[in-house]
Protein backbone atom coordinates (compact mmCIF):
# COMPACT_ATOMS: atom_id res chain seq x y z
CA UNK A 1 0.00 0.00 0.00
CA UNK A 2 1.45 3.15 -1.39
CA UNK A 3 1.91 5.77 1.54
CA UNK A 4 0.22 8.65 -1.07
CA UNK A 5 -3.14 5.84 -0.49
CA UNK A 6 -2.95 5.61 2.89
CA UNK A 7 -2.68 9.41 3.46
CA UNK A 8 -5.76 9.93 1.45
CA UNK A 9 -7.70 7.32 2.93
CA UNK A 10 -6.95 9.19 6.39
CA UNK A 11 -8.09 12.71 5.13
CA UNK A 12 -11.30 11.31 3.70
CA UNK A 13 -12.06 8.84 6.82
CA UNK A 14 -11.46 12.47 9.09
CA UNK A 15 -13.98 14.42 6.62
CA UNK A 16 -16.62 11.75 6.33
CA UNK A 17 -16.73 10.65 10.01
CA UNK A 18 -20.00 11.74 11.02
CA UNK A 19 -19.99 10.84 14.48
CA UNK A 20 -22.88 7.88 14.31
CA UNK A 21 -22.13 5.78 17.63
CA UNK A 22 -23.94 3.04 15.65
CA UNK A 23 -21.53 2.96 12.51
CA UNK A 24 -19.12 -0.03 12.76
CA UNK A 25 -15.77 0.95 14.12
CA UNK A 26 -12.42 0.90 11.96
CA UNK A 27 -11.86 -1.65 9.43
CA UNK A 28 -8.27 -2.35 8.14
CA UNK A 29 -8.17 -0.16 4.46
CA UNK A 30 -7.47 -2.51 1.72
CA UNK A 31 -7.51 -0.41 -1.56
CA UNK A 32 -8.33 -2.01 -4.42
CA UNK A 33 -9.73 -1.13 -7.74
CA UNK A 34 -13.26 -2.72 -8.85
CA UNK A 35 -13.35 -3.98 -12.23
CA UNK A 36 -16.96 -5.48 -12.55
CA UNK A 37 -19.64 -6.96 -10.53
CA UNK A 38 -21.78 -9.85 -10.89
CA UNK A 39 -25.40 -10.02 -9.49
CA UNK A 40 -26.37 -13.65 -8.06
CA UNK A 41 -23.07 -14.76 -7.94
CA UNK A 42 -22.40 -14.94 -3.92
CA UNK A 43 -19.67 -17.58 -3.88
CA UNK A 44 -17.68 -16.08 -7.25
CA UNK A 45 -18.31 -19.42 -9.13
CA UNK A 46 -19.58 -17.02 -12.73
CA UNK A 47 -16.77 -14.84 -11.85
CA UNK A 48 -13.95 -16.76 -11.51
CA UNK A 49 -14.59 -19.11 -14.57
CA UNK A 50 -14.70 -15.40 -16.77
CA UNK A 51 -11.21 -14.25 -16.10
CA UNK A 52 -9.93 -18.07 -15.74
CA UNK A 53 -7.87 -17.79 -19.04
CA UNK A 54 -7.13 -13.90 -19.22
CA UNK A 55 -3.44 -13.42 -18.76
CA UNK A 56 -2.12 -11.68 -15.66
CA UNK A 57 -3.00 -8.03 -14.87
CA UNK A 58 -0.51 -6.93 -12.56
CA UNK A 59 3.21 -6.48 -12.82
CA UNK A 60 5.94 -5.06 -14.90
CA UNK A 61 4.45 -4.31 -18.21
CA UNK A 62 1.05 -3.79 -17.18
CA UNK A 63 -0.73 -0.33 -16.91
CA UNK A 64 -4.03 1.49 -17.43
CA UNK A 65 -4.64 5.24 -17.85
CA UNK A 66 -8.00 5.91 -15.09
CA UNK A 67 -9.52 8.72 -16.64
CA UNK A 68 -12.04 9.47 -13.07
CA UNK A 69 -12.09 8.59 -9.15
CA UNK A 70 -15.09 8.26 -7.75
CA UNK A 71 -15.84 7.95 -3.91
CA UNK A 72 -18.79 5.11 -3.54
CA UNK A 73 -21.50 4.93 -0.37
CA UNK A 74 -22.25 1.23 -0.10
CA UNK A 75 -25.08 0.38 2.13
CA UNK A 76 -25.72 -3.31 2.57
CA UNK A 77 -29.52 -4.58 2.35
CA UNK A 78 -30.86 -8.04 2.57
CA UNK A 79 -31.55 -7.91 -0.98
CA UNK A 80 -27.76 -6.76 -1.90
CA UNK A 81 -25.73 -3.96 -1.37
CA UNK A 82 -26.36 -0.69 -2.80
CA UNK A 83 -23.99 2.02 -4.43
CA UNK A 84 -24.17 5.37 -4.62
CA UNK A 85 -21.63 8.09 -5.82
CA UNK A 86 -20.96 10.78 -3.31
CA UNK A 87 -17.90 12.52 -5.48
CA UNK A 88 -16.43 12.10 -8.45
CA UNK A 89 -13.75 13.61 -10.37
CA UNK A 90 -11.81 13.82 -13.55
CA UNK A 91 -8.32 13.34 -13.59
CA UNK A 92 -5.40 15.24 -15.49
CA UNK A 93 -4.43 12.73 -18.54
CA UNK A 94 -1.18 12.58 -20.09
CA UNK A 95 -0.07 14.19 -23.00
CA UNK A 96 1.08 10.97 -24.70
Amino acid sequence: TSPAAVGLHRRLRAELDDGDPARPGPRPFRPHLSVARVRGDPRGRRAREAVAGLPPLAGPGHTFDAVRVALYRSQLRSQGARYSVLADVDLPQSGG
